[in-house]
């Protein structure tokens, strides 16, 4: 199911292309983890694979704005891996840091 949401909605994405597995992975945990709501969700109308599909479309979608908003300052070359690295980079090697480290007299 979690392929099918993906090859459905996700494949023209490059950035949900590069992180493919990690959200086949968050998809199908969400399924697990609703899958006895799933069979109460179910009635004449919906069926468990129309319910099936919607948790796996959101929790994948939520996957990929998380990513993007946690990446999002984030440069090439990074090893700290977010905003915080390029913070302590810069005061670990004493580059652009002197305005911080100056109190006026």
């Amino acid at each position: 199911m979690a392929k099918k949401v993906f090859a459905k909605n996700f494949k023209w994405n490059p950035l949900a292309q590069s992180i493919y597995d990690d959200m086949i992975q968050e998809a199908v945990t969400r399924l697990f983890e609703l899958s006895g709501k799933t069979k109460e969700m179910a009635n004449g109308k919906y069926s468990e694979n129309y319910a099936s599909f919607w948790i796996a479309h959101n929790a994948m979608l939520a996957f990929l704005k998380t990513w993007e908003r946690q990446n999002k300052w984030c440069t090439v070359g990074d090893t700290e891996g977010g905003p915080k690295g390029d913070i302590l980079g810069q005061a670990g090697a004493g580059i652009g840091t002197e305005h911080y480290l100056d109190f006026p007299a």
